[in-house]
């Protein structure tokens, strides 16, 4: 809000913000359209993302204020943050040591290349379509919890050491972006599948 006051009174009159996959949580019907409701935020980090869009969103009505929001899908690659399961996944394969996997498996995450995400931002910010939008930055291919680990054994040539452990509060079961807007209004096409998204992180 303090940024979104001082634009309205000094600009520039355009932004691109960074909002989350997370707002769609577990009742919004897989592939997840950006026009989705978003009523039931299951963790604090989703509902601030959500509350960020609709100030945005007022903002841009009210002010005149030009404003495009992505929601990106589960961003990993090269220098993730270490804290990250896929980070933290390949670092533990690499050196033996256990992962813990939360649930039984079956969750999935429509998991995005950071090359895919830079790309989708880039459109954002130099065609910039609409007055104010949202738009899904994804793959559209959710894969679940157990195969991504077995991506991550096939491309680090090690077998994980796996413990079990109850789903946390707060994590959503599926994420699936519907990317039919994002393609036709800013020209987004992923490029990189998961195996060769792994391979390059753990390389």
């Amino acid at each position: 809000i303090s940024l979104l006051e001082a634009m309205r009174q000094c600009g520039p009159m355009k932004i691109v913000a960074a909002s989350s996959s997370s707002v769609y949580g577990n009742s919004t019907p897989s592939p997840f359209r950006e026009d989705a409701p978003c009523l039931e935020p299951l963790s604090p980090y989703a509902a601030t993302k959500r509350a960020a869009e609709i100030f945005l969103g007022t903002y841009a009505r009210l002010h005149k204020l030009k404003a495009i929001v992505v929601r990106p899908f589960t961003v990993y690659g090269p220098r993730q943050r270490p804290d990250m399961a896929i980070a933290a996944f390949a670092r533990q394969i690499l050196l033996n040591e256990t992962i813990t996997l939360f649930g039984d498996g079956s969750t999935a995450r429509d998991y995005s290349f950071v090359s895919d995400i830079v790309a989708g931002l880039d459109a954002a910010l130099t065609r910039f379509p609409v007055d104010f939008g949202i738009y899904n930055l994804g793959g559209g291919r959710p894969v679940s919890l157990h195969d991504m680990v077995a991506t991550l054994e096939k491309v680090t040539g090690r077998k994980a050491r796996i413990e079990r452990a109850p789903m946390q509060p707060g994590d959503v079961q599926r994420t699936c972006a519907d990317i039919s807007r994002v393609a036709k209004d800013l020209g987004y096409d992923p490029k990189v599948n998961l195996e060769d998204g792994l391979t390059h992180t753990v390389t």
